[in-house]
């Protein structure tokens, strides 16, 4: 069975949130917990809509059978990859990252990616501040390079995996004016512990709950009445949008069996494109652009948005397929008024991840779940490869540079930085 969101969260010790190994299911009552680190002063922003139709979170509550719960990919043998069509179109980074690829070092056996993750998660208090001084130089980049974050303008912000709290951080330091709510797992559940310094805390509130726990789609009124105990609404006031919004969540225990990290991953789309503005800017975490999941979403946040840049930051990870999405001016693209329609197809996805399957206990996600934005066929013409091509060069370059031992050189740490770095701390 195709498992689309493995590929996105198969790496292992580079995440914000984590969940637990046993998570709720839908007739195990669990309620999120709520805390805050002072009570927010969020600003009042009105609501927006996008093509004249409503899409707030309230509309959730009403009961719709899913839209089929035992799909599946027709063709589970089909091509998941489009690197031989980008290669034939002229690109030679890709190019020269499948050699870089093939020449370098096996990956990392099994059980040491599974002692990397115990230790991520596991963390001491230095080794947290750590990772979260590196977090803060990873927005860093990414604001660098794509000016996403305003310097005095007031906004607010909505950061979705925020512990421990390094994106946050960099947000409230540089913007005195800004508001900022996140979720993040607990930390009794593997999560990391809330590092936003005392200071920028009464600009900032945060949740702790798996995304996983929320109700995000339209379910049967069998199962409303009778399995969702505990699925639980949105944290915040769904009228008040987001200017702001990050996905950069990733659940760390995970069972390659299990569908879990794609309804995770589907929840996070969902929240986040229903929490922000009209305008507003979207900052995605993805994997491999060459990827016929990625290189669908990268499609549909093209059509939606005025702008779409793509960002591989250098500070870690750097020999990874991760990299960054920045959407800017969402709603307001060639296709800005489809956002309803986008939205609402998340949301039947999200129900069939949750009950499909054989037995009603949720499937895996392929590929084919999401023809709703292009399908492989329209993928592979022409103009859509060239643009993916131009979206996905630096990408390519930077992560096939480190594989061959090239890396481009790393700017001095901060101050704060080399107070936490742990003795012996290497991050690749």
């Amino acid at each position: 069975m195709c498992n689309l969101f493995w590929y996105l969260y198969k790496w292992a010790s580079d995440s914000r949130i984590h969940r637990d190994p046993t998570p709720p299911t839908m007739d195990t009552p669990s309620t999120p917990v709520s805390v805050s680190s002072s009570r927010s002063r969020s600003t009042s922003s009105s609501p927006s809509t996008y093509g004249g139709e409503d899409t707030s979170f309230t509309s959730l509550d009403q009961s719709t059978a899913p839209s089929t719960v035992e799909s599946c990919c027709s063709d589970p043998g089909s091509p998941r990859i489009l690197t031989e069509e980008i290669i034939a179109r002229g690109s030679d980074e890709l190019k020269m990252l499948e050699g870089a690829r093939m020449q370098a070092t096996s990956e990392e056996p099994e059980d040491l990616a599974q002692h990397k993750e115990r230790i991520a998660v596991n963390a001491c208090a230095r080794q947290n501040r750590y990772w979260f001084s590196k977090m803060k130089a990873v927005f860093k980049e990414i604001d660098d390079q794509t000016a996403c974050i305003p310097r005095k303008d007031p906004f607010r912000f909505l950061d979705l995996g925020c512990c421990p709290g390094g994106f946050s951080s960099y947000i409230l330091n540089k913007n005195p004016f800004a508001q900022g709510l996140g979720i993040s797992s607990e930390n009794e559940t593997g999560g990391h512990p809330f590092l936003v310094e005392k200071r920028h805390q009464a600009r900032f509130k945060v949740h702790y709950a798996d995304l996983t726990y929320y109700r995000l789609g339209p379910l049967p009124a069998s199962v409303v009445r009778g399995s969702t105990k505990s699925l639980r609404a949105l944290p915040f006031d769904c009228n008040k949008r987001f200017d702001v919004v990050l996905l950069d969540g990733k659940q760390i225990h995970r069972d390659p069996k299990s569908n879990i990290s794609d309804r995770f991953f589907v929840s996070e789309l969902i929240i986040g494109l229903q929490a922000i503005k009209k305008g507003g800017t979207l900052v995605v975490r993805l994997i491999d652009p060459e990827s016929v999941e990625t290189a669908k979403l990268l499609h549909m946040f093209d059509l939606l948005a005025s702008s779409l840049d793509t960002f591989k930051p250098r500070t870690m990870h750097v020999a990874r397929s991760t990299f960054y999405a920045v959407i800017k001016g969402v709603g307001e693209g060639p296709k800005g008024g489809s956002l309803p329609h986008f939205i609402n197809k998340l949301k039947e996805l999200w129900v069939d991840l949750s009950l499909g399957g054989t037995e009603g206990a949720g499937r895996s996600l392929c590929h084919e779940d999401l023809d709703f934005i292009i399908s492989i066929d329209e993928l592979k013409a022409t103009k859509n490869l060239d643009r993916l091509i131009k979206l996905s060069r630096a990408v390519w370059e930077v992560q096939a540079k480190a594989l061959m031992g090239q890396p481009e050189p790393e700017k001095p740490s901060s101050f704060d930085e080399l107070l936490a770095r742990p003795p012996g701390i290497f991050v690749n």
